[in-house]
């Protein structure tokens, strides 16, 4: 009977990933033919106020094999979920999971039986707090480079901008785009 477990997080940046978002590659390689029923695992914790996102899973050989080779998805002890392949469109997509939650992959293959497969699954794990910054808003950098200036602007062809106030506006224009900029005023 011999197992290997491999671990793997890579720290990435790219167009598509999430700045400061951790990719993870879980594998999972068995290979049993003892006398005993064996269960082969790894798994990725993710603590709270992490999300993460299934970005691939491939299990080979497919199912039906010897093993039940599977992605569980467990919340607070309880396993909320099973995939067998990483077909993920019957489950309406991928699955996305808050922690603290588990990512496992696991394998089980019985008493003497002869089984070996390879389980491969990456996830992608950002912060909440990374994560939510709503679109309609200014971030104000907490640095030493001053203090700023809040502008509010408005536009009928999102070229021409002129400067607006809170307030009531009429509707005698097709279109009216507003936007909200700060500016360092030192």
């Amino acid at each position: 009977m011999t197992s290997k477990i491999l671990l793997t997080t890579l720290l990435l940046a790219w167009p598509g990933i999430i700045r400061g978002a951790t990719i993870t590659n879980l594998v999972l390689t068995y290979s049993h033919s003892g006398p005993s029923p064996t269960t082969y695992t790894t798994s990725l914790s993710i603590s709270s106020n992490h999300v993460a996102r299934v970005l691939h899973l491939n299990i080979t050989p497919p199912p039906p094999s010897a093993g039940n080779p599977q992605l569980i998805v467990n919340l607070g002890g309880t396993n909320v979920a099973a995939y067998g392949t990483g077909d993920f469109s019957t489950f309406g997509g991928a699955p996305v999971v808050v922690g603290p939650a588990t990512l496992r992959l696991t394998a089980t293959v019985g008493a003497n039986v002869t089984a070996s497969g390879t389980m491969f699954c990456s996830a992608e794990v950002t912060s909440l707090e990374d994560n939510f910054v709503p679109s309609n808003t200014v971030v104000i950098p907490s640095d030493v480079g001053g203090p700023v200036n809040i502008i509010l602007e408005s536009s009928v062809d999102l070229v021409n901008w002129t400067a607006a106030m809170p307030g009531e506006y009429g509707t005698n224009t097709l279109k009216r785009f507003f936007r909200i900029r700060a500016e360092r005023t030192q």
